[in-house]
């Protein structure tokens, strides 16, 4: 259970199950985090150091050994924040280059008029481009879905449809 969020926030399988272990055992030595974590001793240092870069562990020495001890939870927080800092920098970077994307597309080839796609990111570029350039929209076969994300995304389509004053056939 925790395994599977802390991947979805952007840790690694090992990052994951040393930090994890880390919080269990608190203040520990590499060997006996290989032990509770169950990863690799080649991988213990790369993953402990990784860790550490993103804030979510820290090191003491005591005798000349390296002790690693997790960062209070929270600091999951600070990282997710950091990373969401660095996201919508990197959007702001691609914005101002879309000139320049756009300028490289060659435009003496036909366009093509009918495309396939798979998946709701393949198709969601189309969509909005139809919505923000045609006059009419013609939809065929869009029904409602089990999937939460499917919804969310032809909800948030129709009121920006509406908010366009587009009309849908």
């Amino acid at each position: 259970m925790y395994e599977t969020l802390l991947e979805n926030c952007g840790l690694t399988k090992n990052e994951t199950l040393v930090y994890l272990a880390l919080l269990k055992k608190g203040k520990s030595k590499s060997g006996s985090i290989i032990k509770e974590a169950k990863v690799s001793g080649g991988k213990i240092y790369e993953t402990l150091y990784k860790l550490v870069d993103k804030g979510l562990v820290k090191y003491i020495e005591e005798n000349g050994v390296k002790k690693f001890i997790a960062n209070h939870p929270e600091t999951l927080i600070s990282y997710l924040k950091e990373k969401e800092r660095s996201l919508h920098k990197k959007e702001e970077e691609l914005r101002k280059a879309l000139p320049q994307f756009t300028s490289l597309i060659n435009t003496n080839e036909n366009v093509e008029t009918v495309s396939l796609v798979i998946g709701l990111r393949g198709i969601e570029p189309i969509i909005y481009n139809s919505l923000e350039k045609g006059k009419e929209i013609r939809i065929m076969g869009v029904n409602s879905s089990k999937e939460e994300k499917f919804n969310n995304f032809w909800m948030h389509w129709h009121k920006h449809r509406v908010s366009l004053k587009k009309k849908q056939k």
